[in-house]
């Protein structure tokens, strides 16, 4: 039954592909390797009589020179490298010096510019990357956003439709394991020159200014939205809804659950301006000692001093 149903769905997956195939835009390489077949003659021929025979069971994919495979429909230039594993779907665009790493993937329609590097098994998905950028090993950009809802007639939990986009700008690194969830209900943008340290989440919506710096573990809430050049410690986080201000920093394993309206330096749970934190903590500091030595006033002496 399954197999069945695959069979089932290939076919119309080809059926879509033929008809896109009436005014086809081919990659200059998949071009010039059916110009060869067709002019080429005797058991060439019957393999390409035999290939296109098979065209109806399976997308076509053309081999790039590094091992790689793209789509016919796929623009790649000349100068882009498609590596061992990787593979390019349909309506993509790779521009001229991009590298796309071994079991990579850049969906259907993604857009990636002119230099941008992916390293080994970075996922693509409904998303625009700009030139110059580097993304890392395991990188997923596209995939559905965090977004869900309790029916309260009927209790079942129901998944909010995620069909926006990641618009990536220039020049943005992003560290390996990161994730970038897909817009809802606005594009996620990530701005130009943003650097993400490894293992760090932009959730669905999110707005990142030029040239902001997230270290590792930073988690971005549905919809937040940073200024220019905001820093962000490590394992901080940004509640959802909430907007930060040009030029703020945030300390480590800092939470900012309200606007931050000002530029300047916020840490603490609530997040809070960095000098009302350090006056917080020597607060607590002397606190803490002041029970300590409390503590040890009241305690009965030990049996051996006792004794003596």
């Amino acid at each position: 039954r399954v197999s069945r149903h695959r069979q089932r769905a290939m076919q119309q997956l080809a059926a879509r592909s033929h008809a896109a195939h009436a005014s086809p835009r081919l990659n200059r390489r998949a071009r010039a390797l059916r110009s060869a077949a067709g002019s080429s003659g005797g058991s060439n021929s019957t393999d390409s009589a035999a290939s296109s025979s098979c065209a109806g069971d399976a997308p076509r994919f053309t081999p790039w020179p590094q091992g790689g495979l793209v789509h016919v429909d796929a623009e790649v230039s000349p100068g882009a490298e498609v590596h061992a594993g990787a593979v390019v779907l349909a309506g993509a665009r790779v521009g001229e010096g991009a590298v796309v790493g071994a079991n990579s993937v850049v969906g259907e329609g993604v857009r990636v510019g002119r230099g941008t590097v992916l390293r080994f098994g970075v996922a693509l998905s409904h998303c625009n990357v700009g030139a110059g950028c580097v993304l890392h090993h395991g990188v997923a950009v596209g995939a559905d956003g965090f977004g869900f809802d309790v029916d309260p007639a009927t209790g079942r939990v129901l998944k909010k439709p995620q069909e926006l986009r990641v618009l990536i700008g220039d020049e943005v690194e992003i560290g390996a394991n990161s994730c970038v969830d897909r817009g809802s209900w606005r594009d996620t943008v990530v701005g130009d020159q943003c650097k993400l340290d490894n293992m760090v989440q932009v959730g669905h919506n999110a707005l990142l200014g030029t040239g902001c710096l997230l270290c590792g573990h930073v988690a971005l809430g549905g919809s937040s939205e940073l200024g220019d050049y905001v820093v962000m410690g490590g394992k901080s986080a940004v509640k959802d809804h909430v907007k930060v201000a040009s030029g703020v920093r945030v300390a480590a394993k800092s939470g900012v659950i309200q606007d931050v309206t000002e530029r300047g330096d916020v840490g603490g749970y609530p997040a809070v301006s960095a000098r009302e934190w350090r006056r917080r903590e020597a607060i607590l500091r002397r606190l803490s000692k002041q029970s300590k030595r409390r503590t040890a006033q009241n305690e009965p002496l030990p049996v051996e001093q006792k004794r003596r």
